[in-house]
C-alpha cells in the first residue's frame, strides 16, 4: 500500500471509531460539542435537501397553471357511396383533407379525415371535393369540450 493510500485508510479508521481523526495531517481530538455539532449537521443535511427537492418538483409549491380554453375533436370523413376524390374542409383559415373513403364512421383522429381540435365554441365549415369539384357542403356545428364529433359529408 503506498502512503497516500495508508493516510486514507488511517483517517477513515479513525474517523470511524470516534477517534482523534487526522485534520490536515495532525491529530486532533473532538471535544463533545463538535462532536454534537457534526451529528447536528448530518441529521439536518437529509431533510434540508428533501425539502429542496419537494420544492423544485413542478406543482409542489405553486398553483397549476391556468387550463387553456377546454377543446374538442371535429373530424370530418365521406363513404364510399357515391365515391368522391380529395375534399379539402375548412374552417376558418385552418384547412384539412379527407384523403379517402371510408365506409362507415370512424373513430376519431382516423387517417384520411379532415380531423381539427378546435376550443369549445360554434364554428362554421365549407368543404369542397377538389376534382371535378361538383360537390360543395357548408353548415355551421357546435364543438363542445372533451368530445370528437363525426360529421359525414355525402
Amino acid at each position: 500500500m503506498d502512503s497516500t493510500a495508508q493516510h486514507y485508510a488511517a483517517f477513515f479508521s479513525h474517523a470511524c471509531e470516534n477517534r482523534k481523526p487526522f485534520a490536515g495531517g495532525q491529530a486532533a481530538a473532538l471535544n463533545a460539542g463538535d462532536a454534537k455539532k457534526i451529528r447536528m449537521t448530518k441529521l439536518l443535511r437529509y431533510p434540508v435537501i428533501l425539502c429542496l427537492l419537494l420544492v423544485s418538483l413542478p406543482g409542489c409549491n405553486s398553483r397549476p397553471p391556468a387550463q387553456p380554453a377546454r377543446s374538442g375533436s371535429l373530424q370530418f370523413w365521406h363513404s364510399g357511396a357515391p365515391s368522391y376524390s380529395v375534399t379539402t374542409v375548412a374552417i376558418g383559415e385552418m384547412f384539412r383533407q379527407i384523403t379517402r373513403d371510408i365506409p362507415e364512421e370512424p373513430p376519431c383522429g382516423a387517417l384520411g379525415c379532415a380531423s381539427f381540435v378546435l376550443p369549445a365554441g360554434n364554428y362554421t365549415y365549407r368543404a369542397r371535393e377538389e376534382f371535378p369539384g361538383r360537390h360543395t357542403w357548408t353548415g355551421s356545428v357546435q364543438v363542445k369540450s372533451s368530445t370528437c364529433i363525426n360529421i359525414r359529408l355525402n
